[in-house]
């Protein structure tokens, strides 16, 4: 869960990289949105925002959507990770293998090659 401290530190970040101010209201909304994210995601979801180079800052809810996996991941992620606790000291971290790993489980969760 996004901490208050965490939507603090957001906010101050996206406020040096852009000029925008935030109110005591801004910052209960941006708490309310991010709420079910991982402070560390949030964090790092919005400083890779801000690297990019737009006009304009980020929105809670685009920050919202790159801290959170992907829907298919999530579901992914809660039906084979949470009943383990953890992960497996034997998984790859190689983002090939890793990306061809969750490829060939998506595709058998939709069905086959068709889905």
């Amino acid at each position: 869960m996004a901490s208050q401290r965490c939507i603090a530190e957001i906010t101050t970040y996206i406020a040096s990289c852009y000029p925008v101010t935030f109110t005591p209201t801004d910052l209960t909304v941006w708490h309310d949105v991010l709420s079910d994210c991982d402070d560390e995601a949030v964090i790092a979801a919005t400083r890779e925002l801000c690297r990019r180079d737009t006009q304009w800052s980020p929105r809670p809810g685009e920050i919202r959507s790159a801290a959170l996996p992907e829907p298919e991941e999530r579901t992914y992620l809660a039906h084979y990770h949470r009943p383990f606790g953890q992960l497996e000291a034997n998984v790859s971290t190689d983002p090939e293998r890793v990306q061809k790993a969750f490829n060939a489980a998506r595709l058998k969760l939709r069905g086959g090659e068709g889905a």
